[in-house]
Formats: structure tokens, sequence, C-alpha cells
């Protein structure tokens, strides 16, 4: 299965009324089987930032170090990539935005060699554990957009988010949490800080969380994992399945 058809989540073609509509300030988001709306002041800016992404990385991945310190790439939750004179720079593994070109010939326990062209660290964190975080979800919570295309995924253990806001300038990807109650560890709940206190522009983001330790093996050894967010539209529920390992 090639890298787009397993990194999708959802169809972009799917149809609403035999049109696709985009309404002023909004962006259609799907998910796996639900159709929902946010927000997005505007949309020409914010399609050609999604085609620079595309156009820049071809993947992401995780990067890792096996038991005898060789590094790896996992794409996907079935792929592993060998790459060849690439020294690894982080300390800890990490997700990232990759661009690679295929290498000819085995890679022996990797599923191929791949040459890094470019790569660029994605932030990842762990989400907080928090006794029931939808009593103040709605609480100093600043809407945001999760889109669902190739960038965000549910995979290796990681939910990977695509998001935009409006907020300032000096606005970083430490302003985004994940809130999880031990208790019901298939919902997690997508905060954003309040950051209304300047000139307010459209920013970007890209933000890994490690919610391996949270998924529940059931049938076909999948984990369903629901995401809670508060959109430009109100309370955004987004359901994922993730492969349990």
């Amino acid at each position: 299965m090639d890298f787009y058809s397993r990194q999708h989540l959802i169809n972009t073609d799917v149809k609403m009324g035999g049109l696709m509509r985009i309404w002023s300030y909004c962006i259609i988001v799907f998910s796996v089987a639900v159709i929902l709306g946010s927000c997005s002041k505007n949309e020409d800016m914010m399609y050609e930032t999604l085609d620079s992404y595309s156009g820049k990385y071809n993947a992401i991945v995780t990067v890792k170090s096996g038991s005898d310190g060789i590094s790896y790439f996992q794409l996907g939750d079935d792929t592993t990539l060998e790459p060849v004179g690439w020294t690894n720079p982080y300390s800890e593994e990490v997700r990232a935005l990759l661009n690679y070109t295929e290498l000819s010939g085995q890679s022996g326990s990797f599923t191929s060699k791949v040459r890094v062209n470019q790569m660029e660290q994605i932030t990842t964190r762990k989400p907080l554990k928090v006794q029931s975080p939808v009593k103040r979800f709605e609480k100093d919570n600043s809407p945001v957009i999760v889109y669902a295309d190739w960038l965000t995924s549910c995979e290796d253990g990681y939910l990977t988010l695509h998001l935009a806001a409006r907020c300032t300038k000096e606005t970083t990807e430490s302003g985004f949490s994940l809130e999880v109650d031990p208790s019901e560890p298939s919902d997690f709940y997508l905060r954003h800080e309040r950051d209304d206190d300047g000139d307010l522009v459209w920013k970007e983001f890209i933000v890994a969380f490690l919610i391996r330790d949270y998924l529940r093996v059931e049938s076909g050894g999948t984990s369903p994992v629901v995401l809670h967010s508060y959109s430009y539209d109100g309370l955004v529920t987004l359901p994922f399945e993730c492969k349990s390992k």
C-alpha cells in the first residue's frame, strides 16, 4: 500500500449535496466516518501552506533506535526505513517530517533503504493526566482547526495533529496540550491556551502526542481513540482507529 493511501484519514473527494462547499471562514474537516466544519478566515493562505508542506516533505516518521544502536524510521505501523549515510541527532524517540528517496538494494531486517534529503523534528509531547478533563474543557480554551490531511494520523502509538488557529505571532506548539483521564483512556481532550492579547494572525502547527500507553487492544488489533477539540463552530469529536502493538 502506498504512502498516501496509508496516511490519509479521509477521502477529500466526498461530495456534500453533489458539490464540495467551502464556506466563508470555513475549511472542511473530515474524520474516518464524520464530516465536520472548522474555520479559516483566509482560505487561499491556508491551502497555499498545505501545498508547501506536501511539496517539502513526503512522509511523517518516528525516529527510533534498535537494541543494537542502529537508527531507523518507522513509517506508519508496518514499514521501516533504513537511512543510509545519516547520523541520528536525537537522543530519544521523536516524530519528524521527512523528505526521502528510496534506494535500491537489500536492507536486511528493514523494509527498504532510503536517502534522507531533509528532516524536521515535530514537537513531541505526552498527554497530561487530568481527572474529568471534560469539566474544564470549554474554560480558557481557544478554538483550533484540526486538519484531516496526510499530516494528521494515529499510528505507531502517536496521535499526530496538523492544527491551525488565529493567535499572536509569538504562539508556538507549546500552547497546545492533550489531556486524558486515566479511567477513560480512549478519550483525549485537545487544549489550546488562550492567546488573544495582541494582533492575531493565522498560524499552522504540527504536534505529536505519545499515546501508546493508553491504547487498548480490541478486535482486529486496533484501539479506538476519540479526540475532542474546540473549533470555531463549537465542540468537535474526531474518532480514530490506532493499531495496538
